[in-house]
């Protein structure tokens, strides 16, 4: 495994899918009406975003580090399906959220498409950096 290339890819898929995650859940929003009712207030929200970024890191090293040993070819396409994989395993922890909270079922659907589509794009991004060797 080539370290430099893996620090370089996993730095580069969380920025852009940090950004991605964050803007979703601003335009989202309003779709989340029953989370948001179980939520911190903005303030503490705020205190705790270092934590929450810290959270995707390292769900990023750990998705990175497994793209690098699943990948076959390496291409885009690849990193696509691996990626929607991860999104659905993430997925289902929202889908046991659903079972034991009170959560509208609209928000686990859309908090699902949401988590395949940021993984997916976060894989195809590693995917993108992370070429195989020529």
């Amino acid at each position: 495994m080539n370290v430099k290339k893996y620090w370089l890819a996993v730095t580069a898929a969380f920025i852009i899918t940090a950004s991605y995650g964050i803007s979703i859940g601003i335009a989202t929003m309003d779709q989340f009406v029953t989370i948001v009712a179980m939520s911190r207030n903005d303030a503490e929200i705020i205190q705790l975003m270092p934590l929450t970024l810290l959270s995707n890191f390292i769900i990023t090293m750990i998705i990175g580090y497994f793209y690098i040993k699943l990948r076959k070819t390496g291409d885009i396409i690849e990193g696509a399906k691996i990626g929607a994989l991860f999104g659905i395993l993430m997925s289902a922890v929202t889908w046991m959220y659903f079972s034991i909270l009170s959560i509208d079922i609209y928000v686990i659907i859309v908090d699902s498409f949401t988590n395949i589509m940021i993984y997916t794009v976060t894989v195809m991004i590693l995917s993108f950096i992370y070429k195989p060797k020529e």
